[in-house]
């Protein structure tokens, strides 16, 4: 459009050209040659915007999502009483299937096709289970049915570097041979396993043990799993330690603070609930789609507003002295509500 609109006021120039004298011949020779570089010019980027349009068209099939070829898995067969290399064999084929799957499901048939090894492999398994892929989804749950009697003294020796195992561990009922490990696994400097803080309530004992996991998730910031348990300990100020554990986040990315904050503005906290209101607003300047879907669900239970980043702050600023927090409904709420 921009080429035809530049050609046409090209030829009114060379039109109005053609009414002055002749040593004007110069110039409209000048002002052809630019109109016939313009058209090549435009040419030449409908040509490269073709290109680029199919080239989009042949990529679009690698954006999309692939799933488990089921036929493929079908043709994998593991042979009864299965020898050591059978089963490797087994592992690497449904591996192989597995490599290019980019959606995954619980219900998936690698689960059922690993639960099938049966126990009493789980030195051959190692190896596998410290691989990304696949150990990471298929084989934690499919673990339970691969632990058995004849690997306890493997699955306690490998917990600390394979958290994974630590259900399959307590269904077999050796909670008190790892007790240790797991509190050190707790207590550890690096990321928690999801399976450890999520059994974690297994743990407590006693009042001591309580405390020793509130200390635990108000110093480690990636420990923040563990609130869900902390929350049912009777006799305890959880605001005050929610509050802790979320100013104790603040050294950490605005990913990682965020559940610290959303915990404590559950428990009642106003300066963490100003604190999560803030946070969304640094993610939405960064990445507002992000942003929006990480908050949507957050601040209309605790506040019964949106997490809209045009009206929260402003909302907030205006009621922030009238807001009181109603422990029955797990909200905070303006006095003349109450």
């Amino acid at each position: 459009m921009k080429s035809i609109l530049f050609t046409a006021a090209i030829s009114g120039i060379l039109l109005a050209g053609c009414c002055h004298k002749p040593d004007n011949e110069a110039l409209l020779a000048e002002l052809r040659n630019m109109s016939e570089k313009m058209e090549a010019f435009s040419e030449q980027l409908a040509e490269n915007t073709r290109a680029v349009e199919k080239v989009q068209i042949r990529t679009m099939p690698a954006r999309e999502t692939r799933r488990v070829s089921y036929e493929a898995l079908e043709k994998i067969k593991l042979p009864r009483n299965p020898s050591d290399a059978d089963i490797v064999k087994y592992l690497r084929e449904i591996q192989k299937v597995t490599a290019n799957q980019t959606v995954f499901s619980w219900n998936d048939p690698q689960t059922a096709m690993l639960q099938d090894i049966g126990p009493g492999h789980l030195k051959i398994l190692l190896p596998f289970l410290q691989q990304p892929g696949m150990a990471s989804s298929y084989f934690r749950k499919a673990l339970p049915s691969l632990v058995g009697p004849a690997d306890k003294a493997v699955a306690l020796e490998n917990l600390k570097k394979l958290p994974m195992l630590t259900e399959a561990i307590l269904e077999n009922g050796w909670l008190e041979d790892v007790r240790d490990q797991l509190w050190e696994i707790l207590e550890g400097n690096g990321r928690s396993s999801f399976d450890v803080t999520q059994n974690a309530a297994k743990l407590i004992r006693n009042d001591a043990d309580r405390k020793r996991l509130i200390e635990i998730y108000t110093t480690h910031p990636q420990r923040v799993q563990l609130f869900s348990v902390i929350s049912d300990f009777p006799g305890i100020d959880l605001k005050a330690v929610a509050e802790e554990a979320y100013d104790n986040s603040s050294g950490e990315s605005l990913w990682n603070q965020i559940p610290y904050a959303e915990n404590a503005a559950k428990a009642g906290s106003l300066r963490a609930l100003e604190g999560l209101i803030r946070l969304f607003e640094e993610m939405h300047q960064g990445d507002p789609q992000r942003a929006n879907l990480r908050f949507e669900h957050v601040f209309p239970p605790l506040v019964g507003r949106a997490a809209n980043s045009e009206t929260l702050r402003k909302w907030f600023n205006e009621n922030k002295d009238k807001l009181v927090f109603n422990k029955a409904r797990g909200r905070f709420e303006l006095k003349e509500q109450q």
